[in-house]
């Protein structure tokens, strides 16, 4: 995601009051078994290491708040949540597919091979608990 380009477009498509709202970290940065052996598959799969934040980070909320501002919002407000959630390898997979960029998301013909090898990495049976760690970043429009 460029933020400098979705946020103005998006302005044209919300109601006035209406928002943007950045969040989330990746479930292959948390500090669990079943979480190190997700980034090591991922390494493997990618070719290098997971990057840790997935545009979450203190400096990347800094760079949406002022990609927000420039488009236009106002009120940018951050707020922080935590709490636990238990996913399937359904679920699994479908985070990573939508955290990843879309340059590196797997070919569809090579989506069994992809889940099949997330199973694997994951060796134990589900479900996973995800400590989710949510910081939100909401720009409202004029």
């Amino acid at each position: 995601m460029r933020p400098e380009d979705l946020f103005p477009a998006l302005v044209l498509l919300l109601r006035p009051g209406g928002g943007v709202l950045t969040n989330g970290v990746p479930l292959w940065s948390q500090d669990s078994d079943w979480s190190r052996r997700l980034r090591q598959f991922l390494h493997g799969w990618l070719g290098h290491r997971p990057r840790p934040t997935c545009g979450t980070g203190p400096q990347s909320r800094q760079d949406n708040r002022r990609a927000l501002l420039a488009a236009g919002y106002t009120d940018t407000t951050e707020t922080t949540l935590d709490y636990h959630d238990e996913l399937d390898l359904d679920h699994v997979t479908g985070q990573l597919y939508s955290a990843m960029p879309a340059d590196r998301l797997p070919p569809p013909g090579d989506r069994p091979a992809f889940a099949d090898g997330v199973r694997r990495a994951l060796g134990s049976q589900p479900p996973f608990t995800d400590h989710v760690h949510v910081t939100t970043l909401l720009g409202h429009t004029p």
